[in-house]
């Protein structure tokens, strides 16, 4: 299984176009004030865009508010994957988006000629 930093590195040259300026496949991790973290991946004009994701919300009210210390929301948003949770779950958020890329075809990357 491939570790979370890694498939980071992977997806980063993944989604690089080299033929145009435009930034696709984003990542963006901060911190936030619930306390805990907020992951927002970019997936536009990614074979991932239009993939099917069921929202997790563990310990987190209608309006997306975390009710208890141990607190854990993802969900695609206009094509964006959001991942927040408290400050234990950074590793989760990124596994939860592994697995789903992983489930939805994975990165196909070129064989790399050493």
């Amino acid at each position: 299984m491939m570790d979370e930093f890694t498939f980071l590195e992977r997806w980063q040259k993944y989604t690089c176009n080299q033929e145009s300026s435009e930034d696709i496949g984003s990542v963006e991790v901060a911190s936030c004030d619930n306390p805990g973290w907020w992951v927002k991946i970019d997936l536009k004009k990614t074979k991932f865009e239009h993939c099917a994701f069921e929202v997790i919300s563990c310990n987190v009210s209608s309006d997306k508010h975390p009710l208890a210390d141990d607190w854990l929301y993802c969900e695609i948003s206009g094509s964006v994957y959001h991942g927040a949770g408290d400050p234990a779950k950074l590793k989760t958020i990124l596994r939860i988006f592994i697995d789903w890329v992983e489930k939805n075809g994975g990165l196909q990357l070129p064989k790399e000629t050493t």
